[in-house]
């Protein structure tokens, strides 16, 4: 599924975070876990699920609940409409403190099918950031499905097309016509069989339980601590340490099937990639 170009060495990590890089891979994954013989319905894998992320000693949960848990995290992802991710980096300080040196901030509206029907994305490097060129870069970004004709592999003709705009700091927009995905965006994916208990805390006014895993969600190939729901069982969080000079980094998610609109700009010609 093609993403948005972002800013030098953080392309790659956000584009992890857009869900669209491994999407192949994760989904592949997601059809092997079901083939290991859970038959059960997503309500009564939500049931257990909630079982066992509010255990009060998560050390004694047997690993196939834990299995169990992560199946309906993907379970309440697969359902969402839409939702709003942040990105931020910087120090454990600064960031305690709601600064950053790095945002990047998406919305996205799916379909029926879990698709991404349209995203909109803004990115923010600071000049301190280990990411930049010394001087501040910014970025705008959207991404629309539509009914407009483009070209796909081999020349042939496709009635859907995929619009991506783009406008780099106080640039002029472009935007690109291209063929859109067959596949849904990546779940979750969170592996919590040897995770382990970082405890409950409120977020966004929810009660929350984190968990240490040795691979992050949507395919982050790095360890993190992934935070949950524990009454809609939707990953609100996660985090990692041990970034370029001591930085941190946070994913925060929010604004789960709220009504949102998104407007890309007017009287921009796109042209087939």
């Amino acid at each position: 599924m093609r993403s948005l170009p972002l800013p030098r060495r953080r392309r790659y990590r956000i584009a992890l975070l857009s869900a669209v890089v491994l999407a192949g891979y994760l989904v592949l994954l997601s059809g092997l876990r079901w083939l290991g013989g859970d038959d059960r319905s997503p309500a009564a894998r939500r049931t257990q699920a909630q079982a066992a992320v509010t255990a009060e000693n998560w050390g004694l949960v047997p690993v196939p609940e834990r299995d169990h848990l992560s199946r309906a995290i993907d379970d309440a992802w697969r359902g969402l409409r839409s939702y709003r991710m942040r990105y931020t980096t910087g120090l454990p300080d600064q960031l305690a403190g709601g600064g950053f040196e790095t945002e990047a901030t998406s919305v996205f509206l799916l379909d029926g099918s879990g698709r991404i029907s349209a995203q909109r994305d803004t990115n923010f490097l600071s000049a301190q950031s280990p990411a930049s060129s010394g001087r501040e870069e910014r970025f705008e970004g959207f991404r629309i499905l539509s009914d407009q004709r483009t070209i796909g592999q081999g020349g042939r003709k496709i009635n859907r097309s995929e619009l991506i705009y783009q406008k780099f700091g106080d640039g002029v927009w472009v935007c690109e016509r291209t063929e859109p995905s067959p596949l849904p965006p990546p779940l979750p994916g969170v592996n919590l069989a040897d995770s382990g208990d970082a405890g409950f805390r409120e977020m966004d006014g929810r009660q929350v339980r984190g968990f240490r895993v040795a691979l992050g969600a949507f395919g982050l190939r790095q360890p993190a601590t992934v935070w949950i729901d524990t009454e809609s069982l939707l990953l609100r969080a996660m985090e990692t340490e041990g970034g370029p000079r001591g930085r941190h980094e946070w994913w925060r998610y929010s604004g789960f099937d709220e009504p949102a609109t998104i407007s890309p700009p007017r009287d921009v010609a796109c042209q087939d990639s």
